[in-house]
């Protein structure tokens, strides 16, 4: 490392990262759209490695995703119900449920597989440790764009690009020891623009989660991009682990 460049600061927002404990620990229920769960070997083997060589700084600060559970989100049409129970409920969706999985089920078709590039690690405001994913296609923002058509599911919350979260701060404590801390600042500092893998996305995930980090997972549905997609209101409901009820009146 460069002597003359000074590590950047980690800054905590404490209030945030507090937040950012509690609602990936309470139960949440939810539907979102996402790449990965797993992510290819290779990456995963890589991303564990930074894991490590992040947690040998702050012993026990971090909670990490495990490798199965790793994943890049593209739109949630439904965020997190934070709820003990129940599953979500048919009405919770949207009334034409069938025009709702007609339209997923075309989009990916339409759409042709496409590379992504992970690469570099941050530190966010809210504790969350993420790494960058540098896209070819705006998938993101036309699968946004198509879901505004129902207007029962939430908007999207960001524009942003998309990121993989391996893990985040686990600690009430804003930050580590003053020298942990400035060992990590270095350590960040040189995983900046770290190189992670390269992978083709082949198929998306409709996922019901219990959790927003996903190692609960109530029902999933694969969604092929460039291929028919055979999905129906009854298949969604059935798979996803949605429960069935009439709307309330």
């Amino acid at each position: 490392m460069d002597p003359s460049v000074q590590p950047p600061k980690l800054m905590f927002d404490e209030e945030k990262v507090k937040q950012t404990i509690h609602k990936n620990q309470a139960t949440s229920y939810g539907l979102t759209l996402v790449i990965g769960l797993p992510l290819p070997a290779d990456i995963c083997s890589r991303v564990h490695l930074i894991q490590r060589q992040l947690e040998v700084l702050t012993l026990g600060c971090f909670f990490w995703y495990d490798a199965e559970h790793l994943h890049a989100t593209l739109v949630a049409p439904l965020r997190g119900r934070y709820r003990e129970h129940p599953v979500l409920q048919q009405a919770e969706l949207p009334a034409d449920l069938n025009g709702f999985a007609a339209d997923l089920a075309d989009f990916f078709a339409k759409r042709q597989p496409f590379s992504l590039e992970l690469g570099g690690v941050n530190i966010t405001p809210d504790g969350m440790v993420t790494v960058n994913v540098a896209c070819e296609t705006d998938l993101r923002r036309q699968l946004a764009a198509s879901l505004r058509r129902h207007p029962a599911l939430d908007l999207p919350k960001h524009e942003g690009g998309l990121r993989v979260v391996i893990g985040h701060w686990n600690s009430i404590r804003s930050s580590a020891s003053d020298e942990a801390g400035t060992r990590l600042e270095q350590v960040l500092l040189q995983l900046t623009d770290i190189p992670i893998g390269r992978m083709t996305v082949q198929q998306v995930w409709l996922v019901h989660y219990a959790n927003r980090t996903l190692d609960r997972i109530v029902g999933r549905i694969p969604l092929t991009l460039g291929q028919a997609n055979s999905l129906t209101a009854e298949r969604l409901l059935r798979e996803l682990g949605i429960a069935v009820m009439e709307p309330p009146g």
